[in-house]
């Protein structure tokens, strides 16, 4: 029974180890492509991709990310490009219990899809 209980929790590392990294990858190759990236809507899509990929481990970053996304919404006029940057700033704030700020974000997102 020990000996299950072993090979079990060397997976269980195992299968967290490997999902740890293919995020990273998933980061870098989102971090290239947006490098390269005209500044269109999918530079806005591919940037709120990686902040949604960085909110856990790397917040302050990925707030940047979407402040960038937000920014080149707003320049694009990509207004689905607007709407999704502001939901991801408003569900961060409710995520972290700052509902009234969170309330305003969701009202100026759908103010933007009026």
């Amino acid at each position: 029974m020990l000996k299950a209980k072993i090979i079990f929790f060397i997976f269980f590392l195992i299968s967290f180890s490997s999902l740890y990294s293919q995020d990273h990858r998933e980061k870098d190759s989102l971090i290239s492509q947006i490098a390269r990236a005209k500044e269109d809507s999918l530079k806005v899509k591919k940037l709120l991709a990686l902040a949604r990929l960085s909110l856990r481990d790397e917040p302050q970053k990925a707030n940047d990310y979407i402040k960038t996304a937000f920014d080149l919404a707003i320049k694009v006029k990509y207004a689905k490009g607007q709407i999704n940057a502001l939901n991801c700033i408003a569900d961060e704030s409710w995520n972290n219990t700052n509902y009234e700020n969170a309330i305003k974000y969701y009202y100026k997102a759908y103010r933007v899809s009026d």
